[in-house]
């Protein structure tokens, strides 16, 4: 017998270990087969579980999340949510991490969440698979650099491999609106908020580039020290530039004069440079005015207006992704 992490602990597992813990690839059939939840299992597995005397590995925590393959097979434990899973399993989709213990693979973990969460905060943690952060609680800032665990085209594929897995169709919905290439949870937020669909409470707005590189003339890489540049969003047709500062890394005087110089080679290029600040992305009404007023306007788009029902879903949108986390700091 076996044990297989999955959802929420699979989910905090990855954000842990990030592309280190890519390795020990298995076929997830055979494994889910074996799987089970009961006390035996969980003895044998070679992971000491949260609550046994303070030990167990950083990244684990109660409820515990266990895939099964039945009902017979899940723990009696109260510390442990059982998720039985009847369907077959694509290849590769289990990673080995002890002797008897594994856990999904970043793209099974992805959709199995979709059963779960709502189609906006899935997309958001696509954007994180596919991206160079990972969210850490644990951190003051909220988030970390990391290389990218999943690209969005082998996760869409992925998921749509996944028949008969719960939470498949989800998945594939939240993939129709993620981008790729994000460097921060902000960016990624600011990018949902502007380009998800109207009726789901985006402003419907076409899709930027994030992170897009904007390679410098000999003058401006001497004043700035460097070759190129990386634009947060860029709406490349109309050449404009969406930028955020967070409190956490752009406070700091010589990155104030530093983002001033950047600014100003983007005009002098052609660019027009809008910049989304903290406390304005927290506030969705002064953000509204800037998305409504600057952001629309440069794009020659007029966004939905601000009715009551606008309004509600679009505070629900945000609670969706989870703006007052302090990871958008």
């Amino acid at each position: 017998m076996t044990i297989l992490f999955s959802h929420n602990t699979a989910r905090r597992y990855w954000e842990f270990v990030g592309v280190s813990g890519r390795h020990g690839v298995v076929g997830g059939d055979s494994v889910l087969r074996e799987a089970s939840g009961r006390k035996s299992a969980i003895e044998r597995c070679g992971i000491d579980l949260p609550g046994d005397e303070g030990r167990g590995p950083e990244w684990l925590a109660r409820p515990v999340d266990l895939m099964v393959p039945t009902a017979g097979s899940r723990s009696k434990d109260p510390a442990v949510s059982n998720h039985v899973c009847a369907a077959g399993l694509p290849p590769s989709s289990v990673n080995r991490i002890a002797e008897d213990a594994y856990v999904t693979s970043p793209e099974l973990t992805f959709v199995n969440l979709g059963r779960t969460l709502g189609v906006p905060a899935l997309a958001e943690y696509a954007m994180e698979l596919c991206g160079r952060y990972a969210v850490t609680p644990w951190r003051e800032c909220g988030f970390e650099p990391r290389a990218p665990l999943c690209d969005a085209c082998g996760l869409e594929e992925f998921a749509r491999g996944c028949g008969g897995v719960h939470g498949m169709r989800r998945a594939i919905e939240a993939m129709g609106i993620a981008g790729e290439g994000s460097r921060s949870p902000a960016e990624t937020t600011i990018y949902l908020l502007l380009s998800m669909p109207r009726e789901m409470f985006g402003y419907g707005l076409p899709r930027p580039l994030l992170n897009q590189r904007i390679d410098l003339a000999p003058t401006a890489q001497t004043r700035l020290r460097k070759e190129y540049l990386l634009v947060d969003l860029l709406f490349a047709d109309e050449r404009l530039v969406v930028e955020y500062d967070s409190r956490a890394f752009h406070n700091a005087p010589a990155k104030l004069d530093s983002d001033d110089d950047r600014r100003e080679v983007l005009q002098d290029m052609g660019y027009e440079v809008v910049v989304v600040r903290a406390e304005r992305l927290s506030n969705f009404r002064r953000f509204d005015d800037l998305v409504r007023f600057t952001i629309g306007k440069r794009l020659g788009i007029e966004v939905p207006p601000m009715d009551p029902r606008f309004a509600r879903g679009v505070q629900n949108l945000r609670e969706d992704l989870a703006l007052a986390s302090g990871a958008c700091s």
